[in-house]
């Protein structure tokens, strides 16, 4: 009776707006076993971006720097507004990463998401992002070629996090009948 499914906490937050972007697309696919596009696939999405007049960017969803990525209590806030200034920077960004997709909504880009191994991707979209009209989810590569076309002709947007309002209150109720008041 503890259990309880929320959104992932970063949806809370409200995004950032960068109204200023460039004409690059940053592909974030997974390189481990869970990844599902392969590396043939991603081939094509490049060739096709590339055709289309786009500067290709590698992408990743880890903090870099020292202590091989871990991000300390006082550098969190930091860590996480240069990760999100980064995902706000390309036109376009194709992800199979649950926080690439989740990165990308923060930062008001559109967003291409393939899923992975796991599911998880899809379930997160499919629960809490479906409605956001910016960020695509792809099934399989028969439709790519319309998702990017339809995807590089979306504006940036800012991201809201108000029509979860109602789950945050169940959420905070939640914690309260766990932990209490």
């Amino acid at each position: 009776d503890r259990i309880g499914l929320f959104p992932d906490m970063a949806l809370y937050l409200n995004g950032i707006e960068n109204p200023v972007f460039n004409n690059e697309v940053m592909i974030c696919l997974r390189g481990d076993k869970e990844r599902i596009v392969t590396k043939n696939n991603e081939l094509l999405i490049a060739t096709s971006l590339q055709a289309k007049g786009c500067n290709i960017v590698y992408g990743s969803t880890l903090a870099g720097g020292a202590h091989n990525g871990d991000i300390f209590l006082k550098n969190r806030e930091l860590a996480m507004m240069t990760k999100l200034k980064e995902f706000s920077k390309p036109r376009l960004i194709i992800t199979d990463r649950l926080h690439g997709m989740i990165l990308s909504t923060l930062a008001g880009t559109p967003c291409i998401v393939f899923d992975n191994l796991s599911k998880k991707v899809s379930g997160v979209y499919d629960l809490w992002l479906k409605d956001i009209d910016s960020i695509m989810f792809c099934n399989n590569m028969d439709n790519i070629e319309e998702k990017i076309n339809n995807a590089l002709a979306l504006k940036h947007f800012r991201y809201t996090s108000s029509y979860l309002n109602d789950k945050k209150q169940n959420f905070t109720d939640f914690i309260k009948k766990v932990i209490g008041d």
